[in-house]
């Protein structure tokens, strides 16, 4: 939560609303209501990626909040790691190969779709049948 401590750090009259994000469940309610707030502020997304992303992906209507969070840990891990993002199946296995294929999937669906149709590699409905079956 680097974004709240920046803003209410020098404040000695916000301790009520620092007390909020002790709260797991009241941290996950506000981050929700910054995703709707937010919108489209590149400076956010920029500097805080990590909290604006959790934001995001906790407005999701067909996954929980445990769903959301773990999400967000696979796109805050393979952002961080850009040149290994592509799932590749005869690199990886298991939750390595799923999370990879739900980012790539996610984030460069067009990217994999040029890629079939260039280099022959598999289309994206196959990783998107792959990471279902390897998380579910």
């Amino acid at each position: 939560m680097e974004l709240i401590k920046k803003i209410f750090e020098n404040s000695k009259s916000c301790t009520a609303i620092k007390s909020l994000f002790d709260d797991e469940n009241n941290k996950k309610l506000i981050l929700r209501q910054a995703a709707i707030e937010l919108g489209d502020y590149a400076g956010c997304l920029w500097k805080y990626p990590y909290e604006q992303i959790m934001a995001i992906t906790l407005q999701a209507k067909f996954a929980d909040d445990e769903e959301a969070i773990t999400v967000t840990g696979f796109i805050k891990t393979h952002m961080r790691n850009p040149k290994n993002l592509f799932p590749k199946v005869c690199e990886y296995e298991g939750l390595a190969l799923a999370s990879r294929c739900l980012i790539s999937l996610g984030f460069f669906k067009e990217h994999m779709e040029k890629m079939t149709r260039i280099r022959a590699l598999p289309p994206p409905s196959f990783y998107d049948r792959s990471w279902n079956i390897l998380f579910f």
